[in-house]
């Protein structure tokens, strides 16, 4: 029954675009379209309207907007991926709040781009994560890793011994 819902080229990533913004749409549309081997399935700036096309598309990625109203849009991840099981979604996300990136990474996002990313950043990010990678950025990889170190909260020192190049006094041998 999969097979029948995928009417596309072999070899192609299959993508549907969501953005809040109908411009903002038809612009990552028209530069992802645009990409060898990729194909851009459907596309919609209704939120609702996107869990039924992420349902009937079945796409490989699903690239949605983060925008100005943050937490809603992350609690919307949970119910793409439902739609879609074996999709993977990059979200795009205008907020430097190192909190939103974590909670769209908690609710299922396999990545997290900036919007103020490049146009062959977010092409990489699209490949990387069909090939089934995460994409994030330095500070979003930092941030996890602190959220689940056993040691969270504390600092990590470096121990050196005097006249070593990592001694604080900076006297090597």
């Amino acid at each position: 029954m999969r097979s029948e819902l995928r009417d596309t080229l072999p070899g192609r990533i299959r993508i549907v675009a969501i953005d809040e913004h109908q411009m903002t749409l038809a612009g990552l549309c028209l530069l992802l379209s645009q990409q060898d081997g990729f194909e851009v399935v459907g596309g919609t700036s209704i939120f609702p309207d996107a869990v039924a096309l992420v349902q009937s598309k079945q796409p490989d990625i699903i690239v949605t907007s983060i925008g100005s109203d943050g937490i809603a849009a992350v609690e919307f991840l949970a119910d793409l991926l439902k739609a879609s099981e074996n999709s993977r979604i990059l979200a795009l996300i205008d907020s430097t709040d190192q909190e939103l990136h974590r909670r769209a990474i908690r609710h299922g996002a396999a990545g997290v781009l900036s919007k103020r990313s490049s146009p062959a950043t977010l092409v990489k990010a699209v490949e990387c994560i069909h090939a089934g990678e995460a994409w994030l950025d330095r500070s979003t990889t930092a941030s996890l890793l602190r959220e689940l170190s056993p040691q969270k909260g504390r600092q990590s020192r470096i121990r050196s011994r005097p006249g070593s190049p990592l001694s604080p006094t900076g006297n090597a041998r």
